[in-house]
């Protein structure tokens, strides 16, 4: 997985750069049309540890927190479990701070400190949200 994640982390962020966030969205969060299996916590949080360590020790690219969260996004809805894109932002002294965070199940993955709380999510981006 973490070679997998290495190899889909330059892609995500020239995607992005390249196509722009709406098209990245399509490819990268798919269409919707696979069926779920029943959730497997463990391997989401496993796949999430995997992508955040290719992120950081492989990836020939900067990885940040959207890049990452594509990938991770892509990596588990092909496993067949359930992913939702998340994209937030905040204000702290008057500086605009966004960020980009994966759940599955309603449940933040490889959040430390529970950034996704102080964060405020926008709607699902088109193409991202999944029926469960």
């Amino acid at each position: 997985m973490v070679l997998a994640a290495s190899l889909l982390l330059p892609l995500a962020g020239l995607s992005l750069h390249v196509l722009g966030l709406r098209r990245t969205l399509r490819l990268f969060a798919g269409d919707g049309e696979h069926t779920w299996r029943p959730p497997a916590r463990e391997a989401a949080e496993r796949l999430a540890r995997d992508v955040e360590r290719a992120g950081r020790e492989y990836s020939i690219y900067p990885a940040d927190c959207l890049v990452r969260s594509l990938v991770l996004v892509r990596l588990l809805r092909r496993r067949g479990l359930p992913a939702e894109l998340r994209l937030g932002a905040r204000t702290l002294t008057g500086v605009f701070e966004a960020h980009a965070w994966v759940e599955h199940c309603g449940v933040p993955l490889g959040e430390d400190g529970g950034a996704a709380r102080v964060f405020h999510a926008f709607e699902s981006p088109a193409g991202t949200s999944r029926a469960r």
